[in-house]
This record gives C-alpha cells, sequence and structure tokens, in this order.
C-alpha cells in the first residue's frame, strides 16, 4: 500500500474541560511550528516553512472560525519557527532560527513591515510590556538580544556564561 501523506495542519484542543478533548485540525500551506494568539482580535498565528505566518481566525462566532484567513510572508526563505504577540501595539515578532531573521508584523494589515537579519540561531522571541523592549535568546550564540522594537535594532546582548544553548523563555512583567 503506498504511504499516506503527512497532513500539514494545526490542531485545536479544547482544554477548559479535563480531560482535553481535540476540536478540529486546521488545513495549512506547509509544516506548523510556534504559535501565538490574539485573544482581543480573536486570532491566531502560526509560523510556517517557506518563511510564513498563517492568519488563522479563531472567534468562535464567527463564520470562518478555523480557517487561515492571510497567509503573511515574512524576508525569511526556508521558515518561521517561534513567534510572539505584542497586543499594545498590535504587533507579531516572528523568528526563523535558520535564517536569523527576526521580523515586525503588523496584524492588524497583515503585513510584514520590517525585519533585522541578525545570525542563525535565534530562538523564541518575547515582548515585554513593563519596559516595551523585545528580548531573543540565540542558541547558537549562547546569548540574549534585548531589541527596540521601533527601530528592530539590538541594543544589548548579554552572553549567559554557561552553556546552556538557550531555546525559550518567560517574562514576568509585574516584577520587570
Amino acid at each position: 500500500y503506498p504511504a499516506a501523506a503527512a497532513l500539514l495542519a494545526f490542531d485545536v484542543l479544547a482544554v477548559s474541560q479535563s480531560p482535553p478533548r481535540f476540536g478540529t485540525s486546521i488545513p495549512l500551506c506547509s509544516a506548523p511550528h510556534g504559535l501565538a494568539i490574539a485573544a482581543h482580535l480573536p486570532q491566531g498565528f502560526v509560523g510556517v516553512d517557506g518563511g510564513a505566518v498563517a492568519v488563522i481566525e479563531a472567534d468562535v462566532h464567527a463564520r470562518g472560525v478555523n480557517r487561515v484567513l492571510a497567509v503573511i510572508q515574512t524576508s525569511a526563505k526556508k521558515n518561521v519557527d517561534l513567534v510572539d504577540y505584542d497586543p499594545s501595539g498590535h504587533l507579531l515578532w516572528a523568528a526563523s532560527s535558520d535564517e536569523g531573521v527576526l521580523t515586525k508584523i503588523d496584524v492588524i494589515r497583515d503585513l510584514a513591515i520590517g525585519h533585522a537579519t541578525l545570525q542563525a540561531g535565534l530562538e523564541q522571541p518575547r515582548y515585554n510590556p513593563a519596559d516595551h523592549l523585545l528580548y531573543l535568546p540565540d542558541q547558537t550564540k549562547n546569548l540574549l538580544y534585548q531589541i527596540d522594537p521601533k527601530r528592530i535594532a539590538v541594543t544589548r546582548q548579554w552572553n549567559l556564561g554557561v552553556a546552556c544553548s538557550p531555546t525559550g523563555m518567560a517574562i514576568e512583567p509585574k516584577h520587570d
């Protein structure tokens, strides 16, 4: 028998009950990676192969709930694998670890509005609402970038000292 083709989809699970239950699969144009949710829009953003971000309708009352609304192309060519959402600026930050590209996306217009090219190894971008800056680990160089979101420019970087190959981070904005 021929092997079945892998379905490129984003799975939705209902986690408000125990145990969680499968909701649906949303077909995508290519393999999914990172996810960010903009609850107030409501939309989801999924980084995908080919250097793009798929925008998903998440309003349960919308006629087109759980469908792809748009695909936003970044300047990356291989993939977008990690994303973070800044609700104050309606911005999505998309990192392409393979190419070292960080892209700034206006989610109201579904448009990439700028990017910075660093080095391969970028991981999970995180916007900090306390200081209005973006933080981005670099797994290959073992450091953390601090980025000015307006200029999309590195303002500081810290060598992490211990070889830990950071792949993600969390921010507690109440304590900055």
